[in-house]
């Protein structure tokens, strides 16, 4: 990415991860909502980023990495009491109750 766009791309980042946490239900308070954002927008460039070499039918290995990218964030997250369920948006056509297998 060019110098130009990074400012553009955080944004954008950051914007998406405000609408997928107010999707969930999210009402944090500033300190909570900048660092909840910042994680669902690392979690979305990774999962981005192992999207591009995935081979596996219908991204199947990209689904089980996103998966337990948000176990492992939500797992964090309820260690300190304050964790909505992410999988409760519905995410294009998959089941809002997790699981994007591509069985």
């Amino acid at each position: 990415m060019e110098p130009k766009y990074e400012l553009a791309a955080a944004s954008w980042f950051f914007t998406l991860a405000t609408r997928m946490w107010e999707m969930s239900g999210d009402q944090s308070l500033q300190i909570d909502w900048d660092r909840k954002r910042a994680v669902l927008a690392d979690v979305y460039v990774a999962t981005e980023l192992y999207m591009c070499e995935d081979t596996s039918a219908d991204f199947g290995d990209t689904w089980k990495y996103l998966d337990e990218a948000i176990e492992h964030m939500e797992d964090n997250a309820r260690g300190m009491n304050r964790a909505p369920d992410l999988r409760l948006c519905d995410v294009g056509n998959e089941p809002a109750s997790g699981g994007h297998s591509s069985e």
